[in-house]
């Protein structure tokens, strides 16, 4: 009976990874803030979140491949960063959307996006082109890895409101390395 509890819990877990209603329910800034919540508990990893006040001003289809940028992102950094802190950036600026997810691990080059098996950073520099924007990643001089998505604001058919201000949210780690 553990088990077959085990193995529900974990099937919500992954349809509600897969398309969490709080994404229609509650938007993309919610989403990505329980996300992001998740994942510390899970990984021990503590995650500060920079995500404007509002949600951006963005069709359903760019805040799905959003969410699913810092999912994929996230996943990297468990795999590969050995990092204990993470920063999760989203603002608007004139006419783009930016989103920024750093780490303070052990980096990686920008070759990485085009080596056999890179499918996750393949997925996220597609899932970018597709709303007419572009993925980078890199290292920090300081050391840790970035992804940087550019959205036009264009592409969502709306207005690019002016620069929000970022509040910042630190959530709690119940586990460490």
């Amino acid at each position: 009976l553990e088990m077959v509890d085990d193995t529900v819990a974990t099937v919500r877990r992954i349809a509600t990874e897969l398309r969490p209603l709080m994404l229609d329910d509650l938007g993309l800034n919610a989403a990505i803030e329980w996300l992001a919540d998740s994942w510390s508990r899970r990984m021990g990893v503590a995650v500060t979140l920079h995500l404007g006040a509002a949600d951006p001003a963005i069709h359903d289809a760019g805040s799905i491949a959003l969410y699913r940028m810092v999912q994929e992102a996230l996943t990297n950094i468990a795999r590969h960063a050995q990092a204990t802190q993470v920063c999760i950036e989203m603002q608007q600026t004139g006419g783009e959307l930016q989103l920024n997810v750093m780490d303070n691990g052990i980096g990686f080059d920008e070759a990485s996006i085009y080596r056999e098996g890179s499918y996750g950073l393949a997925g996220m520099r597609e899932r970018a082109l597709m709303l007419g924007g572009k993925l980078g990643i890199g290292s920090s001089p300081k050391g840790g890895g970035r992804v940087t998505v550019h959205l036009p604001m264009r592409s969502a058919g709306v207005p690019a409101p002016a620069t929000q201000p970022l509040p910042e949210r630190e959530l709690p780690s119940k586990r460490t390395r």
